[in-house]
């Protein structure tokens, strides 16, 4: 498995390693913490965007449903569960954003992980 995106808590997903998830992947070109934090004031374009709702489901019933999603080398997405220190199979991902009244729907599509906006 190649990298896993940190759980969105309190609007911040980073990306760590596979092998040792403490460790957020450094920013190629600036070696920071390759992170996304959204309802940042000081950054006008997403400062009022919230994280509603995120639900990612496995194939496994026993992966349903996690808020944690893991991508494989060639960029197919995988459901990771804590609990259970594994991945399974995407069935299918929601994330869910917010920005004042409005609300947008994430897709995450089960073999390719690419995303649509509903």
């Amino acid at each position: 498995m190649g990298r896993i995106v940190l759980p969105l808590v309190a609007g911040t997903a980073g990306t760590a390693n596979a092998t040792d998830t403490t460790k957020i992947i450094k920013h190629p070109v600036t070696k920071a913490e390759f992170t996304t934090k959204l309802g940042v004031a000081t950054d006008r374009r997403i400062g009022d965007v919230k994280i509603k709702t995120v639900t990612f489901n496995g194939v496994d019933t026993n992966y349903r449903p996690e808020f944690v999603i893991a991508f494989d080398e060639l960029g197919v997405p995988y459901v990771y569960c804590y609990d259970l220190n594994n991945t399974n199979e995407l069935l299918d991902g929601t994330v869910e954003l917010e920005c004042g009244k409005d609300t947008i729907k994430v897709l995450v599509e089960r073999y390719t992980g690419e995303i649509k906006v509903q």
